[in-house]
C-alpha cells in the first residue's frame, strides 16, 4: 500500500491526517478535529463548466430513457444498439452532471430478470453496450450472492457464488472495453470488480489511469476509485486521503465529483472517536456541506440533487435544522422536487410536525406516484400520528413500489402493518404481516413482538408467548415492553 501511496506522489504526512492521539480521541463538541476538513481545505469549485460533451434538457434526456426502455422491452437491440452509439459517441451529460450513456445503461440493469434479457442482447448483436449491461448485471448478483455486510459474516456458499459472478462480469467487462476502448462506464465497473476480487491496488490504479487518459465523462472513475481506497477495502487513511487531495481537480465539476467529495464527510467520519450527530452539527462540517452545495448548484441550476444529498445526510444524522434550511433552500428554486419534499416531510416527522409531513409527502406521491420512498415516508408520518388506515394504505403501497436494495424499508413495513393491524383490531392482517416482516428479517425481534401482540388479542396465547420469547432472544430490551403489555405472558 505504501507503494501506491508513493505512486499518487501527495506529501500529506500521517500526523497530520489521522496519526496523532488528538485525531482519534478527539472529543471536544465545541471544535471536533475532523480530517475531511484537511482532505476538503484546498478544493476548489469551478467558476464555469468545461465539459466533454453537451449537456441535454430534461425532455431531451426523458424521451432518451422512454426510448432506450422501450427498445430494451421489445428486445429490439438493433435500434437500443444504435440509440447507446450516439449516447457514447456524444459524451454528454444530463441537468444533474451525470453522463448520459452510464445513466441510461443503469436504467436498463435495475429490473431483476433482466439477466436473461442481457444475455439475448449480447447472442443477438455482440455490442460494447450489452457485454457492459451484462457485466453489470453479474456483479450486482455477485454482491447479493455475498450481502453486504463485512468479510466475516460471509457463508462458504456465498463466497462462492461472489468470486464465481465476479469472474462472469470481468470476462463481460473486458469484452466491453475491448469492443469500445472509450467505454468509460466499463472502467468503472471494473474498478468496483477489482475492489470485490481483491486485486493489488496497483492493477486498480492501472484501471484509473487508463480511464482517466480517455475524453468522456470520467468523474465516476474518481468515485470508484476512492471507495476502494478506503480502509474498509484495500486502501488506508492515508492513501485516500491523498488520492482525493491530488486528483480530484483534475476532474470535471460533475454529479460523480461533488459525491467524491461530499462522501469524504461520512467516510472519514468512522475514523474518529466523534458521535455524528456532533460532527453534522459542527459549524466548519456544516459550511464545507454548504460550500459544496452552493458551488454545485451554481453550476448545474436545473437539479435539485446536490440539495438532496445533503439535506438527507444532514437529517439522518441528526442535525434537523440545518438539513430543513438546506431542503427549503432547494425547495424554493425547485417546488415541483418530489425528493426534496420527501427530505423535508421526513426532517417534520422528526420534530414531530405530522401534518406538515403528511401535507410534503402527499404532494411527493402526488408528483411522483411510483416513488417508493415518498409512500415510505409518508406512511411513517400517518403511523407516527397513530393514523393507522391511512398508513395501511400508504405502506402497501410502498412495498408495491420501493426499490431493490431497500429491503430494510419493506420488512419495516410490514412491522408496521403487523402493529397498525393490532391497533385497528384487525389482528387476521396483522399476523399475516407479521408472517412477512419475520421471512424478510427473522432475526428483527420486532417482527415476532408485534405478532404475539396479535395472537395475544385473539387469545392464542401459547402461539404469543412463543413469539414473545423469540423477540427477547432477538432484543433482550424487548422484554419490559411485553411486560408492560402482558404481564403474565410467562404464565400462558
Amino acid at each position: 500500500m505504501k507503494g501506491i501511496y508513493i505512486h499518487f506522489g501527495v506529501l500529506v504526512t500521517v500526523a497530520a491526517l489521522l496519526g496523532s492521539n488528538e485525531v482519534r480521541s478527539s472529543n471536544k463538541k465545541e471544535n471536533p478535529f475532523h480530517p475531511a476538513l484537511i482532505i476538503l481545505k484546498d478544493i476548489k469549485i469551478s467558476s464555469k463548466l468545461d465539459l466533454e460533451g453537451p449537456v441535454l434538457n430534461s425532455d431531451a434526456y426523458r424521451k432518451l430513457q422512454e426510448n432506450a426502455q422501450t427498445f430494451w422491452d421489445q428486445k429490439d437491440y438493433e435500434k437500443l444498439d444504435a440509440l447507446l452509439d450516439q449516447a457514447l459517441e456524444q459524451q454528454g451529460y444530463n441537468v444533474h452532471g451525470k453522463p448520459v450513456y452510464s445513466s441510461l445503461i443503469y436504467r436498463l440493469e435495475e429490473p431483476q430478470e433482466t439477466r436473461s434479457l442481457s444475455n439475448s442482447w449480447t447472442q443477438s448483436t455482440e455490442s460494447t453496450h450489452a457485454y457492459l449491461v451484462n457485466g453489470i448485471i453479474e456483479k450486482n448478483l455477485a454482491w447479493d450472492a455475498r450481502g453486504s455486510g463485512w468479510a466475516n459474516t460471509v457463508t462458504d456458499e456465498g463466497w462462492r457464488l461472489f468470486r464465481k459472478g465476479l469472474e462472469r462480469s470481468e470476462d463481460s467487462l473486458e469484452k466491453a472495453i475491448k469492443l469500445s476502448p472509450r467505454n468509460m462506464a466499463a472502467y468503472g465497473s471494473l474498478i468496483t470488480v477489482g475492489m470485490g476480487r481483491g486485486e493489488d491496488p496497483s492493477v486498480v490504479f492501472e484501471l484509473f489511469s487508463k480511464a482517466k487518459a480517455l475524453e468522456g465523462p470520467k468523474s465516476e472513475i474518481l468515485k470508484r476509485t476512492g471507495y476502494y481506497l478506503l480502509p474498509r477495502w484495500h486502501g488506508d487513511a492515508q492513501t485516500y486521503a491523498g488520492f482525493v487531495i491530488k486528483y480530484s481537480s483534475e476532474f470535471a465539476d460533475t454529479y460523480y465529483k461533488f459525491r467524491t467529495l461530499f462522501d469524504v464527510i461520512g467516510y472519514t467520519s468512522r475514523w474518529i472517536e466523534q458521535d455524528k450527530k456532533v460532527i453534522y452539527a459542527h459549524r466548519d462540517i456544516v459550511k464545507q456541506i454548504d460550500t459544496l452545495v452552493d458551488g454545485f448548484s451554481r453550476l448545474w441550476p436545473e437539479s435539485d440533487i446536490y440539495h438532496y444529498t445533503a439535506a438527507n445526510e444532514l437529517i439522518a444524522n441528526r442535525n434537523l435544522k440545518d438539513g430543513l434550511r438546506l431542503a427549503n433552500d432547494g425547495l424554493s428554486r425547485h417546488p415541483n422536487s418530489a425528493r426534496l419534499l420527501v427530505a423535508r416531510g421526513r426532517a417534520h416527522t422528526e420534530t414531530r410536525k405530522y401534518i406538515e409531513a403528511i401535507a410534503d409527502l402527499t404532494r411527493a406521491v402526488e408528483l411522483e406516484p411510483v416513488y417508493g420512498l415518498a409512500h415510505y415516508r409518508l406512511a411513517c408520518a400517518y403511523h407516527w400520528n397513530e393514523s393507522y388506515l391511512e398508513a395501511r394504505k400508504a405502506f402497501l403501497d410502498a412495498i408495491k413500489t420501493l426499490p431493490k436494495g431497500e429491503e430494510w424499508k419493506i420488512a419495516n413495513s410490514h412491522r408496521r402493518l403487523c402493529f397498525g393491524g393490532s391497533a385497528t383490531d384487525d389482528h387476521e392482517f396483522a399476523v399475516k404481516h407479521g408472517n412477512e416482516a419475520i421471512k424478510a428479517a427473522p432475526d428483527n425481534g420486532y417482527g415476532y413482538y408485534y405478532r404475539g401482540y396479535a395472537f395475544a388479542e385473539m387469545g392464542e396465547l401459547k402461539k404469543a408467548k412463543q413469539d414473545f420469547i423469540k423477540a427477547i432472544q432477538c432484543k433482550e430490551s424487548l422484554r419490559s415492553d411485553i411486560i408492560l403489555d402482558f404481564e403474565a405472558w410467562e404464565t400462558w
